[in-house]
């Protein structure tokens, strides 16, 4: 193979036998003798230094993951890379909030996909796999964990430079798979971010390593509200305060009579706020909403729930998805933390908008659906009521 006159490298490691690789788009590939191709070898002819390279990311599921990745996809958009993502059709709605660093969504049925036929599953792949390789994307960063859908996509769509995180307590034939199937595993201690001391958004920010994109997260950073016009400002004189008392687990949410002191506790301290609740039907907050004579958002599709955190002066919320999407909004947010981990997984925005409650409990965090997998936590009980109105009253600005 004849070598081209002019070449970027990244970097060389040591101690390595290096070879070439075509790549079908036109780049050159430097791999190791190990067998794996080395993203931190890519090297480039000088007729493609002008086309940007392209990623395709495949997003978790949980609404709260997808808000805490934002800021290592705009890294990657300052990077010069052409993003696309993959995400749950159940997820749609939180495409506004990164369409300033995304280049294309791909809706797919991810938490469903077991659930279809097998002729159907099949000519799903197959017609997402065209379009993924018609792309010919240089990168594949998997965030979701290696499901049927990402390794599908990571052998398939002939993707050469493949990332995911390193599981050390998956079972012995995962770890297998995972080595296989990704050219790049990245070692981010156990999986239980109880004992995790880094939080979540700077570990997939370490996912863009392999790719050369070191750039340090910035925690209190919002999202940027230019493309967004206004819908990031309270935009009503009666001060809104929502409460968001579910998360996706029972063990995790706020019990009924937390919620109903927390209400009458704003009520006592003004009259003049206009407090509602959003949820899932049934749920707390529709129960709440039912016994106090609230308005309730009650099963809201994301766009509409992205709207209703945004028109708010305040949010009271447990560690779950709406509570990230207000910090990440610039919304003044007072977070309670339970079962969950709040070194790991605090919501990311302006600290000074942010309020974390806790009983600081002894068993805190432990991660579980409720004490001892009961569905009721501890920690969620006989919380100090006072704190959580006093933190609220003080970014409503009410004595």
């Amino acid at each position: 193979m004849g070598s081209p006159r002019h070449w970027f490298i990244r970097s060389t490691p040591a101690k390595s036998a290096l070879y070439f690789v075509r790549h079908p788009r036109g780049a050159y590939l430097l791999g190791c003798t190990g067998g794996h191709l080395c993203p931190e070898f890519l090297a480039a002819p000088l007729n493609m230094k002008n086309r940007a390279h392209s990623v395709l990311v495949i997003l978790p599921n949980a609404i709260g993951d997808i808000v805490v990745s934002l800021p290592m996809l705009e890294a990657i958009s300052r990077a010069g890379w052409l993003c696309d993502v993959v995400i749950d059709e159940a997820a749609t709605g939180l495409g506004r909030l990164y369409a300033p660093w995304v280049n294309r969504e791909l809706s797919l049925p991810v938490k469903r996909w077991r659930r279809t036929s097998i002729l159907s599953d099949l000519r799903k792949r197959l017609t997402v796999t065209a379009s993924v390789r018609r792309n010919r994307y240089e990168a594949l960063i998997c965030m979701s964990g290696v499901g049927s859908l990402s390794a599908w996509l990571a052998i398939a769509a002939g993707i050469p430079i493949r990332v995911t995180e390193k599981r050390r307590e998956s079972a012995p034939f995962k770890r297998i798979f995972r080595r296989f199937i990704f050219s790049h595993r990245l070692d981010f201690g156990n999986d239980c971010n109880n004992r995790r001391t880094t939080h979540v958004a700077a570990q997939y920010m370490a996912l863009l390593k392999p790719l050369g994109i070191n750039i340090p997260l910035e925690e209190d950073r919002i999202l940027q509200r230019a493309p967004h016009g206004r819908i990031f400002v309270g935009d009503r004189k009666v001060p809104r305060v929502l409460i968001a008392p579910e998360a996706s687990e029972t063990g995790r949410s706020l019990p009924l009579q937390e919620v109903i002191a927390i209400v009458n506790g704003l009520r006592e301290a003004s009259r003049n706020l206009d407090i509602s609740t959003v949820g899932l039907p049934g749920g707390i907050a529709y129960q709440a909403a039912r016994e106090l004579g609230l308005p309730a958002g009650i099963g809201l599709s994301l766009d509409a729930l992205v709207d209703a955190i945004a028109r708010s002066h305040c949010v009271i919320a447990v560690d779950s998805g709406p509570g990230h999407i207000a910090a990440a909004c610039g919304v003044p947010l007072v977070s309670i933390f339970g079962p969950g981990n709040p070194v790991t997984f605090r919501p990311l925005g302006d600290t000074s908008n942010t309020v974390l409650l806790s009983k600081h409990l002894a068993c805190q965090p432990c991660l579980e659906n409720g004490c001892r997998g009961s569905g009721r936590a501890e920690c969620l009980v006989d919380l100090p009521i006072m704190e959580i109105i006093d933190a609220a009253l003080q970014f409503l600005r009410i004595d």
